[in-house]
């Protein structure tokens, strides 16, 4: 990928992440409404759009009613629901699902919580809770019918499937770190043995599917799912295909269970040197180490050349002099042939290598320069983000070159 496309790619991804903040503080916006509790269902339900009641009535897969007008479907709606709500419980994750018994617990609404209100929309899209402005404050609740739904049926194995629903969807995401695409067959026959269980398809893809929702690790592609920082589904479904005779590399389930968690990035020793050279010359926050090391592993997976990985850093650093840039080279290329990659099935280039007895990408004859601004600094050593910046700028140089 070069840098123009890099650049357009880029830009174009974080407008999309912009229109989908302004998106999401607008539905925010609209979704507090104001509320008298405790409230019936269909008192909820009608106080919805029709198009709100359409997406719930997707969501529970009741079919022959969608030409109802809006008040006939709220109460068709609020009298289907509570027969189906525990199944529609039995989808949630421990997260979820101790919320759900936060708020029964505490008679049916809570005033604390912290929960980013896109996750808040996908429980109000399945009606298993809804957002509100109680006596001046934002609250969360289940209407009167779906409380007693719950108390009714609510059991130690609902707990024990709640549990279930986490590991899998824990080990789904972590397969997907690693291997970027998957199809579902292959996903279901990766699962198996991991769990030790005969898994049942169509509940096995009902939970996939919410969480796919709630979480935004990943989402549904064509005949699979894919890991949230895949662009082209497509053209790393062709990649695997193109490889018929190497594996999936073998994760072990502890592997996977912590690949799994939210904005993970596995710390090889190549990323590990390459965070330990940065430490040595830089003050760094490790939040900002965090920060780079998930970038530059998703840019690499990407296809991003190494020279954008090094005009990546230089957001971050300031290149001192050209035996610093010919080292910070060679740590970029020795993390290159040594990061687990979406087109390598999840192996690295250098495990490939000499498997297949192929080349691994060459240290450059020069230096990735990148129009980088080298300085001889004699007697270098760590510098402050408060310290004037090194380029002569006069700026600080958290203001300057460590942006």
């Amino acid at each position: 990928m070069d840098k123009k496309t890099m650049d357009t790619l880029v830009g174009a991804l974080h407008r999309m992440k912009e229109d989908a903040r302004k998106s999401e503080i607008k539905r925010e916006e609209q979704g507090w409404n104001t509320t008298t509790l405790p409230s019936s269902l269909v008192e909820i339900l009608s106080s919805l759009t029709k198009h709100e009641l359409d997406t719930i009535r997707k969501n529970y897969n009741i079919r022959g009613i969608s030409s109802l007008k809006k008040s006939e479907l709220a109460a068709e709606l609020a009298r289907q629901i509570p027969k189906l709500y525990l199944n529609t419980i039995s989808l949630l994750d421990s997260e979820s699902y101790d919320l759900v018994k936060k708020i029964v617990k505490q008679s049916g609404y809570i005033r604390s919580f912290d929960l980013p209100f896109s996750k808040i929309e996908v429980l109000k899209d399945h009606s298993i809770l809804f957002p509100g402005t109680y006596q001046g404050e934002k609250v969360l609740f289940i209407p009167l019918e779906l409380l007693n739904a719950f108390l009714e049926k609510e059991n130690s194995m609902l707990g024990k499937i709640v549990n279930r629903n986490t590991t899998w969807i824990t080990l789904i995401h972590g397969l997907l770190y690693y291997y970027g695409v998957m199809d579902s067959s292959k996903l279901l026959k990766k699962l198996e043995p991991l769990t030790n269980e005969e898994i049942d398809a169509m509940h096995f893809f009902n939970v996939i599917s919410f969480a796919s929702k709630y979480n935004g690790q990943v989402s549904l592609s064509f005949g699979g799912m894919r890991d949230r920082r895949v662009s082209d589904e497509r053209k790393l479904y062709e990649e695997h295909l193109a490889r018929p005779t190497l594996d999936y590399y073998p994760f072990t389930k502890e592997q996977l269970l912590a690949a799994g968690q939210l904005n993970y990035v596995e710390k090889n020793h190549a990323l590990k040197d390459l965070l330990s050279f940065l430490k040595y010359y830089y003050e760094m926050k490790e939040e900002d180490l965090n920060e780079i090391s998930l970038q530059l592993v998703t840019m690499i997976n990407k296809d991003a050349q190494p020279a954008m990985a090094i005009q990546y850093l230089q957001k971050w650093i300031e290149i001192p002099n050209m035996e610093f840039l010919q080292e910070l080279t060679e740590k970029v290329m020795y993390l290159y042939n040594n990061t687990r990659l979406w087109i390598l099935k999840g192996h690295t280039p250098s495990e490939v290598a000499q498997k297949e007895k192929t080349h691994l990408l060459p240290l450059p004859k020069q230096p990735y320069l990148s129009n980088a601004k080298v300085v001889d600094l004699s007697g270098y050593s760590k510098i402050g983000r408060n310290n004037p910046c090194q380029c002569g700028s006069g700026k600080k140089y958290k203001k300057c070159c460590g942006k």
